[in-house]
């Protein structure tokens, strides 16, 4: 029985707590369901396209697998948008409800994903549930994640980080049970989470960082566990190629001898992104659907931009001074790790510098660390008000930032406001 003198005590609850999480979450993408399609973003033929329109015929099944459409593969992606197309048409509302809908999947997703992370560390289920609650809560609602859940050409980042999401559960089983079924299921994901959207080649390193967030280098750096990774690595190995091979048959990428930004320069765009990405997630102010780059390839990069080199080192220096637990080092890893196939290092097809998008992930290598200590704050009451009003503020500037998506006329007009 739960006290009723403590409400908080309800989200110690699992299916309670996960049950709330989508409620608000629901209510905060309510204008969801006014979107139309994006004919100047995109939509107009990552979605609308033979391959949707096609249907799950032999013939189109096999083009979906084989082909490389604009320089990209996704046929997992694919299918997703011809089944909806099979179900209605191009049905705007149908897309976005399922969209929503895969949202709300990563979410309960995430707050398995911190629980077994948590447990895994020794914490007691009440703790557990708190900063699981919390870092899902902000996730499901935060601003920066309302362009893959608003935009339908997104759709890959939802269902990549699904599939991704669903293979770190199942390798967090697998270390504690050693069952070949969690440790084969965790590599079916694998595939389905590359099939979605390349950015799932780093799941290995992945595994790597909750194998020594859980139980620590010596565990991590173990020959068997590291030989449990060799698969995953050749796997990633080969979808790399597969990757740059797609970007090379569209005209870009790295295999193609074309006039782009020098290996300087992305350094320090790479930086300006983590940067611009780690404020963006704390402090989600002017959020927006493109962020141009400073300059065109062959000109200097502006000077403000040689700041955020030295403002990345100090910020990482500061962390690791003042934070000595493995939730601060955790954090960092798994958020940068997350964006390291989009900061430029690697030349590619990109029309932005950043994009929130590619935060979806990363997202809760910031989140998670900021839970953890919020639930720790002695001050309980403070910590309350300092979370009603956060989540307060992310809740309407996330409702309003999901109402900018109604078409792209509306989207481009919102940049201005």
């Amino acid at each position: 029985m739960f006290s009723l003198t403590s409400p908080i005590s309800l989200l110690y609850n699992r299916k309670f707590a996960v049950f709330v999480i989508l409620c608000i979450c629901t209510i905060v993408y309510i204008p969801i369901y006014n979107l139309d399609f994006q004919d100047a973003w995109d939509d107009q033929w990552v979605v609308i396209n033979q391959y949707t329109e096609n249907g799950l015929s032999i013939s189109n099944i096999k083009h979906i697998l084989f082909d490389f459409y604009h320089g990209q593969y996704s046929p997992v992606n694919q299918f997703y948008y011809s089944a909806m197309y099979a179900l209605n048409g191009y049905d705007p509302l149908l897309f976005h409800f399922c969209n929503l809908l895969v949202h709300l999947c990563n979410t309960v997703l995430v707050y398995l994903f911190i629980e077994k992370l948590m447990k895994a560390c020794g914490h007691d289920s009440a703790f557990c549930a708190k900063t699981s609650f919390l870092t899902t809560l902000l996730f499901s609602i935060h601003p920066i994640v309302v362009e893959p859940v608003s935009w339908l050409s997104a759709s890959k980042i939802l269902l990549y980080s699904l599939f991704y999401l669903l293979a770190l559960l199942s390798y967090i089983d697998y270390m504690s049970t050693k069952r070949t079924g969690h440790y084969l299921l965790a590599m079916v994901y694998f595939i389905l989470s590359f099939g979605a959207k390349e950015q799932a080649v780093t799941l290995p390193v992945a595994f790597f960082i909750v194998d020594y967030f859980v139980k620590g280098k010596q565990y991590a750096l173990s020959g068997k566990v590291l030989l449990d990774k060799v698969p995953f690595l050749v796997l990633a190995f080969l979808f790399g190629i597969l990757t740059i091979y797609s970007q090379a048959y569209f005209g870009a990428g790295v295999l193609i001898d074309q006039k782009g930004y020098t290996l300087f320069q992305r350094l320090i765009f790479a930086s300006y992104a983590i940067t611009e990405y780690l404020t963006k997630i704390i402090f989600p102010l002017r959020i927006h659907h493109l962020y141009p780059f400073p300059n065109n390839p062959g000109q200097a990069v502006p000077i403000r931009f040689y700041v955020y080199p030295v403002a990345l080192i100090i910020i990482i220096i500061y962390l690791i001074r003042n934070f000595t637990v493995n939730y601060i080092y955790f954090g960092i890893c798994f958020f940068i790790l997350h964006l390291i196939t989009c900061i430029h290092l690697i030349p590619m097809a990109r029309v932005a510098i950043v994009a929130d998008r590619y935060a979806y992930i990363s997202a809760i290598g910031v989140l998670f660390p900021i839970s953890y200590y919020l639930a720790k704050f002695k001050q309980r009451a403070i910590a309350m008000r300092i979370i009603v009003l956060y989540c307060l503020f992310l809740s309407v500037y996330s409702y309003t930032r999901t109402s900018d998506w109604r078409n792209s006329t509306v989207l481009k007009n919102s940049i201005n406001s």
